[in-house]
């Protein structure tokens, strides 16, 4: 029992930094780019609140709070609608619709200092 308890906070500690990483994302990103098959349709800013529907209407990005996320795609499974708030780390992607919302970040935020 007691090493099923060990292994348990092992693995719990290990995910801790996971948290942080996905905070820094979203404070450091600003710029919201959603393309449809393969074109620009918007970029605009997260301090933005928008919404952008997709030229066959098939799809409705929202831009709130800081954060785009999907709400509406018709679509067979909608993935793209459970799968959250886009971050630079972690784009929302919709295959059956061609559309894809990126987040990135200001040159400052998307660089790397050692």
């Amino acid at each position: 029992m007691l090493d099923l308890v060990i292994v348990a906070a092992v693995v719990l500690v290990s995910l801790l930094p996971l948290l942080f990483l996905s905070k820094a994302d979203a404070k450091t990103a600003d710029t919201v780019i959603v393309t449809w098959h393969g074109e620009v349709i918007y970029r605009g800013s997260l301090d933005k609140d928008a919404e952008i529907t997709t030229p066959d209407g098939f799809n409705t990005i929202v831009i709130e709070n800081g954060e785009a996320r999907m709400a509406h795609a018709e679509c067979a499974d909608e993935r793209c609608v459970r799968s959250g708030a886009a971050t630079p780390a972690r784009p929302i992607v919709c295959l059956p619709n061609r559309v894809i919302v990126t987040v990135t970040g200001s040159e400052e935020a998307d660089s790397v200092s050692w």
